[in-house]
């Protein structure tokens, strides 16, 4: 993949239940234990099943890093509240830059999924996760209540990372 340009994905549901979701990218493509594995989220995908069996673009940000990473694709299904059901796929990729910008210094964190009780999503959604190009404006004109950045490179403020987590529905 080459940091900067476009990404056309496709999912194909075969119960499109309601839910959002989101890509993410991981430059721990060496670990052997994918639950430390750290992700920041490049997009996110509202009422996901809108898109279903279509090619969605996702512009990936220009200040990726060059090297192996994984990307992950997941969806959250909220047709059985209480309980969530979490679905993701990985690949592994090369990202072709020739950003100077260190993995290291990219707000990442963990996925921790709880399982499919009725707190699952508590611990999936991350209060302090951050997104590069989640736009406000998609979500709330949805009725979403979803991350709210406006894009650009890595930001902390004071320390602390300034995303929300997935929305929800």
């Amino acid at each position: 993949v080459k940091a900067g340009e476009d990404l056309s994905i496709m999912w194909s549901f075969t119960a499109d239940h309601p839910g959002d979701g989101g890509l993410f990218l991981s430059y721990d493509s060496s670990s052997t234990d994918t639950q430390s594995m750290k992700f920041f989220k490049i997009a996110n995908f509202p009422q996901q099943r809108r898109d279903n069996d279509k090619v969605v673009s996702v512009k990936l940000p220009s200040w990726l890093p060059p090297g192996r990473a994984v990307l992950r694709w997941d969806w959250y299904a909220t047709h059985n509240a209480p309980w969530t059901e979490f679905y993701a796929n990985c690949v592994d990729v090369n990202v072709a830059s020739a950003s100077t910008v260190d993995p290291r210094d990219i707000p990442s964190y963990t996925m921790r999924v709880g399982g499919n009780g009725p707190d699952a999503y508590d611990e999936y959604d991350c209060p302090t996760c951050w997104c590069f190009d989640c736009g406000a404006e998609e979500w709330g004109a949805k009725g979403v209540n979803g991350p709210k950045h406006g894009g650009g490179g890595p930001k902390r403020h004071g320390g602390a990372v300034q995303m929300r987590g997935p929305g929800r529905v």
